[in-house]
């Protein structure tokens, strides 16, 4: 039934790739073309992509370095990086359904792989080429490889979970925390980061940086779905810069007391992405679905007992 499971989300998910070969979105030719610039010898922080959105020049590439490496070999192999966002959410239902049935609960192991891969929204998010998926998996391996005392691969694996997104940082303190973590396979493929900031100082600062100026970012931020959108809808507030320093200081007050709370590891990192998307511009579907991603996997441990 398990495997049944899956080939029926694979087969969902393939279907849905290729009755949407070109969706009009950023997310997707980015992580289509990144790769390839890799693999030519370019630099992706310094190039222009395929133009999607009227009256905006795609050259910006607003994500960490690991986002296209790990896209690379879909990109290689398939000709399509969102085959990575499939493979990332088996790999995470897998981990989930191994943790259930060590605890003799296959029958519900069956039910929670299920509603997990089934989300709602969960072929939009591959269609669209979105990356939480596949950050959600390398905080899953790291915890289960933590729980199962293999310190080195979950080292390592939560190291890569920082290597997408820049917001991901405000979890360090979590992660850092745990006192088996291993420094030099942690900190090592934040070299990556290094590399790529040497390689062309202000490309990278302009994608990774100043990407994210609210006046100047080409994300429809007019759109998100967050606090800061309704309050740009309030004009006095509006004019006096309100919508962007409010959601600052609360989120700062909040974040603070997330960390001096008790809750497990995995709730501290859910309340802090949740506070920090519903605060923030950058507010977007596919931010709230890593949030409920993240509800399942609390969900999960909290029903196995397993103190993290």
């Amino acid at each position: 039934m398990f495997i049944f499971i899956i080939a029926f989300y694979i087969f969902l998910g393939s279907w849905t790739i290729y009755n949407s070969t070109s969706p009009r979105v950023d997310t997707f030719y980015q992580f289509l073309e990144a790769p390839q610039k890799i693999l030519s010898g370019e630099n992706p922080y310094a190039s222009n992509y395929t133009k999607v959105y009227a009256g905006i020049t795609p050259n910006y590439f607003p994500y960490l370095p690991f986002s296209f490496i790990f896209s690379l070999p879909f990109v290689l192999f398939f000709s399509d990086p969102r085959f990575g966002v499939i493979f990332a959410n088996v790999i995470s239902a897998y981990i989930m359904y191994r943790m259930l049935i060590s605890k003799k609960k296959e029958a519900v192991g069956l039910l929670f792989v299920a509603a997990f891969l089934l989300l709602p929204g969960s072929f939009y998010i591959i269609e669209h080429m979105y990356l939480d998926p596949i950050i959600f998996m390398f905080f899953i391996l790291f915890l289960y490889f933590y729980i199962k005392k293999g310190y080195s691969l979950s080292s390592l694996s939560a190291s890569l979970f920082f290597l997408f997104k820049q917001h991901l940082f405000i979890l360090l303190p979590f992660v850092l925390q745990k006192k088996k973590i291993r420094p030099l396979l942690f900190f090592v493929p934040f070299l990556a980061i290094v590399f790529f900031f040497l390689l062309d100082t202000n490309a990278f600062l302009r994608n990774i940086v100043f990407y994210f100026n609210p006046k100047t970012v080409p994300a429809p931020i007019h759109m998100s779905l967050s606090l800061t959108t309704f309050l740009s809808a309030i004009p006095l507030l509006s004019s006096l810069n309100f919508p962007y320093l409010i959601p600052i200081v609360l989120f700062g007050c909040i974040y603070v007391y997330i960390i001096r709370t008790k809750r497990s590891l995995i709730f501290k990192a859910a309340m802090s992405i949740f506070a920090f998307t519903y605060l923030m511009y950058q507010s977007f579907y596919n931010h709230y679905y890593l949030v409920a991603q993240f509800l399942f996997l609390d969900i999960l441990v909290e029903y196995l007992r397993i103190n993290v």
